[in-house]
């Protein structure tokens, strides 16, 4: 809703007419929304494990270090370019100079 005051006279937009002193105050509401969240935790640790038996030995197993592999040389790649995609630009640009031509030729 808008609301202009014209020589102290609270107006609406209908009431104004061409050439008059106005003096307007843009009011504008915006919603705010606050959400707030708690939470709450409660817990225990789990109980540790059992320790290792002291009179008992222990495995480390010990793996031997993986041989490293050379890598492979590429093959040489195949030749697959070619001049056809070059010959179709020229053909296209040839096309398109005799229609410039033959356009021309009509207009003078």
């Amino acid at each position: 809703d808008q609301k202009f005051t014209v020589n102290g006279e609270q107006k609406d937009a209908w009431g104004l007419k061409q050439g008059m002193t106005v003096s307007a105050t843009k009011v504008v509401e915006e919603p705010v929304s606050v959400v707030e969240h708690e939470k709450q935790l409660t817990g225990s640790m789990p109980p540790p494990p059992p320790p290792p038996p002291a009179d008992v030995p222990i495995l480390i197993a010990e793996a031997a270090p993986a041989q490293a592999l050379a890598p492979a040389a590429a093959p040489e790649l195949p030749k697959t370019g070619s001049l056809l995609p070059l010959l179709g630009l020229l053909g296209c640009f040839s096309v398109l100079t005799s229609i410039g031509v033959g356009f021309v030729r009509r207009i003078v």
